[in-house]
């Protein structure tokens, strides 16, 4: 299911990977993608981000899903690098 909104706001995994990621959260039963890092391209420019390994990598320390004894929460972690943009230096009167 897409879910579409009108807010302005940009996936930054999407714009720096070309996608999101295969996953997000990983209990072993299902998995998928729950977790975003959202931004405002008018103010930022994401460059740069934490890639999620894929679950082969995940499986290999443990054998088994999330959490476990190398990960201890059942979502991966998610960490994008950002650059202000001009407007967001100068103050535009709305943020």
């Amino acid at each position: 299911m897409d879910l579409e909104h009108h807010i302005g706001f940009g996936s930054a995994y999407a714009s720096v990977f070309g996608a999101e990621p295969e996953y997000t959260n990983y209990p072993g039963h299902w998995s998928g993608v729950v977790d975003y890092v959202w931004y405002t391209p008018e103010l930022l420019t994401p460059f740069a981000g934490l890639k999620v390994h894929p679950p082969e990598v995940l499986e290999a320390y443990a054998k088994t899903a999330l959490p476990n004894c190398q990960y201890s929460s059942d979502h991966v972690p998610l960490c994008m690098d950002f650059s202000l943009k001009p407007a967001a230096l100068m103050g535009n009167g709305r943020y």
